[in-house]
């Protein structure tokens, strides 16, 4: 499944309307600008990248292009009731850079009103309140509009990858401590 996306916003009369990609992951609801979407392809063989985040599962290539493919329920953190399989990747362009949206599944394309977006409360329990651009409520379901820009910004992951790389060492560091403890005193020669 190959979607070539590149249908703008709307506007009738007074009424803006804004298509969105609506996907799953975990057990959220996400929606992006449509604009903002160059295209969803199935979930393929992602080539990992050495001592990268636990977010960014790799590379993949996409008919010539290399695209940095981020899994959506690591980068969030998102706690999941059941184990899903990854289905599809939402391929979305930042800067001069390609990424994949690792999700768990595509929905559907959303058409709605702009007035129909709120604001976001002040306390967001599953993301970083700066990642959302404000919530829709549509048929009885809560649908988290999410900012790329910002989701995708390369100081953010930067420092995601900077706490994630201290975590780790920290970690590291623990495990070797813990573990010279158990080294009889004739083996340790220091």
């Amino acid at each position: 499944m190959r979607e070539h996306i590149n249908t703008p916003v709307e506007s009738t009369g007074n009424k803006t309307v804004i298509q969105l990609i609506v996907f799953r992951a975990g057990n959220e609801e996400f929606g992006v600008k449509i604009e903002e979407v160059r295209e969803i392809i199935k979930l393929g063989s992602v080539t990992p990248i050495p001592e990268s985040p636990d977010f960014i599962k790799g590379i993949i290539n996409v008919r010539g292009e290399i695209v940095t493919a981020i899994d959506i329920r690591s980068r969030f953190s998102l706690p999941i009731a059941e184990e899903i399989e990854s289905k599809h990747i939402v391929v979305t362009k930042k800067d001069e850079n390609l990424f994949g949206l690792i999700v768990d599944e595509v929905i559907e394309v959303l058409r709605i009103q702009g007035k129909e977006i709120k604001p976001a409360p002040s306390l967001i329990d599953s993301i970083n309140e700066k990642y959302v651009d404000g919530i829709i409520s549509h048929e009885d379901r809560l649908i988290i509009l999410l900012n790329l820009d910002r989701v995708l910004s390369q100081q953010d992951l930067m420092d995601v990858t900077k706490i994630e790389k201290r975590k780790l060492l920290a970690n590291k560091t623990e495990f070797d401590d813990s573990s010279n403890k158990n080294i009889p005193k004739s083996l340790d020669h220091e």
